[in-house]
């Protein structure tokens, strides 16, 4: 199963969820980065 969850990183390349996601066992996940303009917000619509 396929889900997308949102996440900032930061600039020493930890990962923060935007908010908790439970998992029955743990799982790998696929990282795609999105570049926005400063003074816009880093929301994904999705």
């Amino acid at each position: 199963m396929l889900k997308t969850v949102e996440a900032t990183i930061d600039e020493q390349g930890n990962v923060k969820l935007v908010e908790p996601v439970a998992l029955p066992k743990p799982a790998r996940a696929a990282v795609i980065l999105y570049q926005h303009s400063p003074g816009k917000s880093n929301a994904i619509g999705v």
